[in-house]
């Protein structure tokens, strides 16, 4: 049920009612590329999410509706509709332990890395600089 579940749109959508605090005028709406979930064992899942980004606590709130879905608490369309409720309604949201950053892939061009260095190594290319 819970992978049936995670369909959720996969075009630019407004996640705000799976967000944590975020502060007023921040940006809510991500592009989900996928999510799938897998079940490991008779009482856990593994969910794998890709996005163009997330929320505060968007994944764990995420998971956390989907671990409703599974137990039979929600309905299998819920995720989804939840979408359009108020700022941080989904959930609940589900424990950080466990949760782990795979990896993190930026466009061609947005992050510049210092020659020769692998970690630590950043110069930014203004997007995120205080010089406005």
């Amino acid at each position: 049920m819970a992978r049936a579940a995670a369909r959720w749109p996969r075009e630019p959508t407004d996640w705000a009612a799976y967000a944590g605090p975020v502060p007023a005028g921040y940006p809510t709406v991500r592009t989900l590329r996928s999510c799938e979930v897998r079940r490991r064992g008779v009482s856990r899942l593994h969910v794998t999410v890709e996005a163009d980004g997330f929320l505060p606590h968007q994944v764990r709130r995420m998971v956390g509706v989907l671990e409703r879905v599974g137990c039979g608490r929600r309905e299998v369309g819920s995720p989804a509709a939840l979408l359009g409720a108020g700022p941080g309604s989904a959930g609940p949201t589900a424990p950080a332990c466990g949760l782990e950053l795979l990896r993190v892939r930026y466009a061609p061009g947005a992050v510049e890395w210092e020659p020769g260095t692998r970690e630590g190594g950043y110069r930014g290319t203004g997007m995120c600089d205080d010089d406005d």
